[in-house]
């Protein structure tokens, strides 16, 4: 379900007027009072067909369909709308896969992204009306309309911008101010008004209710009913304050268990300091709810045997997906953080439609016949570059070579909830918190990235560019990177450094070191140098543990000691390495951490 957001028109002009204007918008069967969006930004009724899987299915394979009828180029803009049914026929006798619904669906989707960009009301509605629906909520007496009356009606998730501004143009003699507030107290809330068909500046930027939420804007022309709402919000407040001290608690002690795997009761108060009946009714819920299980008995110490509790690992999952320029790689993970199933499929990145539409047939395919999928709270995406995870936009990726790459119809094809990150920082999220509260995480890829985790929580810095430590000079004046400087510590400890762009697979290079090849050797001794440099820079400017990960991290392991020599002869202050870790996870590390994300979030809500 959406949040819901009220919206509330209060009108000034003419009567004639705004009766004018009333009369144009209203709902056909609900009459003055209501608004319709479709009177005043009309929708295509083409895009009016179902946004969700079969659609999805449709269209990949409608698309293969003119790839092969256009033998992989182009024709005429004429001639896609007469395509020759036989044509069609005889595509889907080759394709017994594909469902007449699912066919039917595709086309009509395919048409629509010719015609107007995109497939469905779904994103045609966003983008045009600034919501996923048109205006709901009415009830019997909100569209019984009196001169002076306000009009009042909700949204889904935002309010409807584009339509006001082009209701304020239709009548520029009706001055309409515009009141929006989201069910979420304090968040999304503002005033617009609207004179001679433009938005006046003096009221075009949004202020914040932070005391009140979306109802009172319901309550507020009668002075009695909002007063007695925000006695109503206070003793609301004061049992948020409560839950929030429970959820801690309850947080805490899953936590504690998925660290230490067994434990019991009183293990619990003993080492979060916790009160017996405290962790008696947290931990019985959690037992009811099966977040948590009875594991077993510990030994006796000569009076009741105390039970063992471990978390129940099967309770939920996640998948995760890494996106690479090449290759897709999937993961499914259960409560314990084990990955259940993976794949690995080669997959080339294209900014098209199409990727994403393969991308969620891919998936479909890798949780087939899989149990966990009844149990699975979301898909964790994890992509080289720099994300708005707001706007849901990749604003920039070298590796996928993308800028401003939207990602809205990737989560729309997927069909589940939806988590976007990037692939260093969702390698730091599949540390443990716990362990690593205070890290760097750096991700030595193909090109080099890296993560910060402060207190047990990312930092992304003001720009969503922190941890980019690819781009620190590390040799004034020496290699060219990609990004046009020289001397960049990506050019020198990124893993392509080895592979020499791929020309050549990491595997293959750690072969050679282990028979011995003299010029692979000397490559390797001077990345490690590099590396070292780069490490001690670190150390030095952050002063925390340092993880080593991603495809060079997964086999560093074996060569700790000739890198943690290469590292003290830079540091003179610091006689040990042991702040240098290795990674848990190897090539799954993104994957997994996107996947995590939905742990977290569902516990907390617990």
């Amino acid at each position: 379900m959406p949040n819901h957001v009220t919206n509330v028109l209060t009108l000034h002009g003419e009567s004639d007027q705004i009766r004018a204007m009333l009369e144009a918008i209203q709902y056909d069967d609900l009459g003055i009072g209501s608004v319709d969006f479709n009177k005043i930004i009309p929708m295509p009724e083409s895009l009016n067909i179902e946004a969700g899987s079969q659609t999805s299915t449709g269209l990949k394979a409608y698309q293969d369909f003119i790839e092969v009828y256009t033998l992989g180029g182009t024709i005429h803009q004429d001639d896609l709308e007469n395509i020759p049914r036989k044509s069609e026929d005889a595509f889907l006798r080759q394709r017994s896969d594909i469902r007449p619904k699912e066919w039917k669906l595709g086309k009509a989707a395919w048409n629509n992204i010719r015609l107007y960009g995109v497939p469905t009301w779904y994103g045609w509605r966003n983008q045009h009306w600034g919501t996923k629906w048109n205006s709901y909520g009415y009830g019997e007496a909100e569209v019984n309309y009196q001169e002076g009356d306000a009009l009042n009606f909700l949204t889904a998730w935002s309010a409807p911008h584009p339509v006001m501004e082009k209701l304020a143009e239709m009548f520029p003699n009706v001055e309409i101010e515009h009141e929006w507030a989201d069910e979420d107290i304090g968040h999304n809330c503002g005033r617009y008004r609207y004179q001679n068909g433009n938005a006046n500046p003096f009221f075009r930027d949004s202020f914040i209710l932070s005391e009140i939420n979306y109802k009172t804007l319901l309550y507020k022309k009668n002075k009695k009913a909002y007063n007695s709402f925000i006695i109503y919000l206070i003793k609301e407040g004061k049992k948020t304050e409560n839950k929030d001290k429970k959820n801690i608690t309850r947080k805490k002690i899953i936590n504690y268990v998925l660290n230490n795997h067994v434990t019991s009761k009183a293990g619990i108060a003993k080492e979060l300091n916790l009160s017996m009946p405290t962790v008696l009714a947290n931990v019985n819920d959690l037992l009811e709810k099966r977040v948590l299980e009875e594991t077993g008995e510990y030994a006796s110490t000569g009076g009741r045997k105390a039970k063992s509790i471990g978390i129940n690992k099967s309770y939920c999952h996640a998948m995760g997906i890494l996106i690479t320029a090449n290759h897709i790689e999937m993961v499914l993970v259960n409560l314990g953080d084990e990955i259940i199933k993976k794949d690995r499929i080669r997959l080339k990145f294209t900014a098209e439609l199409s990727y994403c539409t393969e991308v969620a047939q891919k998936v479909k395919t890798f949780l087939e016949g899989e149990l966990a999928k009844d149990t699975l709270l979301g898909i964790g995406v994890a992509i080289p570059g720099i994300i708005d995870q707001k706007e849901r936009i990749v604003l920039k990726s070298h590796a996928l070579g993308i800028e401003n790459y939207s990602l809205r119809f990737l989560e729309q094809a997927l069909e589940l909830p939806v988590y976007f990150e990037n692939d260093a920082n969702a390698a730091m999220l599949a540390e443990k918190k716990q362990k690593y509260p205070n890290a760097i995480y750096l991700s030595l890829n193909h090109t080099l990235g890296g993560a910060f985790c402060i207190d047990g929580k990312l930092f992304r810095g003001q720009n969503q560019k922190a941890g980019e430590f690819g781009h620190m000079i590390l040799v004034p004046g020496g290699r060219k990177c990609y990004c046009g400087k020289s001397g960049c510590a990506d050019a020198y400890c990124a893993a392509s450094v080895l592979t020499q762009d791929n020309r050549q697979s990491l595997d293959a290079f750690m072969e050679k070191i282990e028979s011995g090849d003299e010029k692979v050797l000397q490559t390797w001794n001077e990345y490690l140098d590099h590396l070292a440099v780069l490490i001690s820079n670190l150390r030095m400017a952050y002063d925390m543990d340092i993880i080593l990960g991603g495809d060079v991290g997964g086999v560093l392991s074996d060569y700790m000691i000739p890198l943690g020599e290469k590292v003290m002869a830079y540091n003179g202050f610091e006689h040990d390495v042991s702040y240098l870790k290795n990674c848990s996870y190897k090539k799954e590390a993104s994957a997994v951490g996107a996947a995590k994300y939905f742990f977290t979030k569902h516990m907390g809500e617990l």
